[in-house]
């Protein structure tokens, strides 16, 4: 797939812009679009659109550099290759956790450096400097951008677009962005706590006997109105459908600009498809990535992690909906609780708002495409409310910050082709092993929902105070 297509024809040949030369890399810029096509093909959203910010960490960037340089016209150039790269961190075009290079490699990058290639301008001193915060554990600040609704697409959406600030200046320094807070953590605390479940769609989950019987029992009293949105994985850049439906008692959910490629759901006002913004992925059309995740043949970046992959525009979208009104202060103290994080596409998606994640899972360390993700390691068949509250308290962050509570529950259980083994029809657990992981699934839903619940009652607790 090349999702620069239409860039590179402004620079080819017959274009307006023929011979065009990035200015830090040195390379034309046809070569420069060539090296991003690839970096952004290194992960489980390999077809995103071409101004999405993307999230690859350096596992995988290092088999881009290596591959791309061992033949051809970039043979030899594996610094500028890096340095392109290292622009788009800077510049928040691309999210990472470890692919920041050290400071002694980074400083033989930057502009005026002996050590650059022929042609190359390196990196500018701001760029240097954001990069190094930012491996320091400094976070990027960015506006949280205008709030959509339901008429637009994903593909079309903003929501992950990040348009660089255009300087001639090599000798900036980095700007730092200070909040202030003045006033008291009553009035900081968001008012209302968000929550959302994610299953697949047609999920076994949703029958009356599972989730609407727990919802019941649970009985939140400040829960809003039961909600389904739905999305899917090639809207969000994935080659597989990966249809999700996500349940959420938000009531801004259904303003979330969230829909299934080539599907009309309640409340959807248009319709967007995968295959309408791209050339042809060779014979492939409208329908043909209905053979999905579960089954059928492999293809590139389905490691088994990726396979659990979540999108990140819904959970942008209800982000922004739920917390439309919030101020500024409010937003930069927000905290993420995710349960059954494991791959953590959560954090990966909140990290364009700054939000700050904390993962739960019951497996402390998980290899996503060759990088270590760290989760809280937790029972969450057993009361949460504690353990929540020593992970975030040993972080010194108050409880009054948490702004959202998301669960990626178990889908072996509940998925369509694996839960007639697990449940009978009506999803209730069978009385076998198998249905014991089913029922432990089902009190995992439980649990959540009961933590979200007693949250909910502090936060007005504390709303209530003088």
């Amino acid at each position: 797939s090349d999702m620069y297509w239409m860039e590179k024809l402004a620079v080819g040949f017959l274009g307006p812009y023929f011979g065009a030369i990035d200015v830090h890399s040195g390379l034309p810029v046809e070569k420069q679009l060539e090296v991003l096509r690839r970096v952004r093909f290194a992960g489980p959203d390999a077809a995103p659109q071409p101004k999405w910010s993307v999230h690859r960490n350096l596992a995988a960037l290092q088999i881009v550099v290596d591959v791309t340089t061992q033949s051809g016209y970039f043979r030899g150039r594996a610094a500028q290759v890096w340095i392109v790269i290292m622009v788009q961190i800077a510049c928040a075009q691309m999210t990472t956790d470890d692919a920041i290079l050290p400071d002694t490699r980074l400083l033989e990058l930057v502009h005026g450096s002996d050590s650059l290639p022929d042609g190359a301008g390196g990196l500018s001193m701001e760029q240097y400097e954001v990069l190094w915060g930012l491996r320091e554990g400094a976070r990027m600040y960015r506006d949280w951008p205008r709030r959509e609704g339901r008429e637009t697409s994903p593909t079309l959406s903003k929501y992950r677009d990040i348009t660089p600030e255009i300087t001639l200046e090599w000798k900036l320094k980095a700007r730092w962005k200070t909040v202030t807070f003045d006033t008291t953590e009553r009035e900081l605390a968001v008012r209302s706590i968000g929550f959302r479940a994610e299953q697949p769609q047609n999920s076994v989950a949703y029958k009356e006997a599972v989730l609407p019987t727990i919802v019941r029992e649970v009985d939140d009293e400040n829960a809003g109105r039961p909600y389904h949105m739905r999305s899917c994985g090639c809207l969000n850049g994935r080659f597989e459908l990966k249809a999700t439906d996500e349940y959420t008692d938000c009531d801004e959910a259904e303003t979330v600009p969230s829909l299934v490629c080539s599907e009309l759901h309640e409340g959807d006002v248009v319709r967007d498809s995968c295959c309408g913004y791209y050339p042809p992925f060779g014979d492939r059309g409208d329908a043909a990535h209905c053979h999905d995740v579960a089954t059928f043949r492999p293809r590139p970046n389905r490691e088994s992690e990726n396979l659990h992959y979540v999108g990140e525009h819904a959970e942008i979208g209800l982000m922004i909906a739920h917390h439309a009104h919030t101020t500024e202060q409010q937003r930069v103290r927000m905290v993420n609780v995710d349960i059954c994080a494991g791959s953590q596409s959560q954090r990966k998606a909140m990290l364009l708002l700054n939000v700050l994640v904390v993962s739960f899972d019951s497996r402390a360390s998980v290899d996503t495409a060759g990088t270590i993700m760290t989760n809280v390691e937790v029972d969450a068949t057993l009361d949460l409310y504690d353990a929540v509250a020593t992970a975030l308290h040993s972080r010194g962050i108050a409880m009054s910050r948490i702004a959202m509570v998301t669960l990626s529950s178990d889908c072996k259980t509940t998925g369509t082709v694996t839960a007639k083994h697990y449940r009978y029809r009506s999803g209730k657990p069978r009385p076998t092993e198998k249905g014991a992981e089913a029922a432990a699934a089902d009190l995992v839903m439980r649990r959540t929902l009961e933590l979200v619940k007693r949250l909910r009652r502090e936060r007005v607790m504390l709303a209530q105070t003088q």
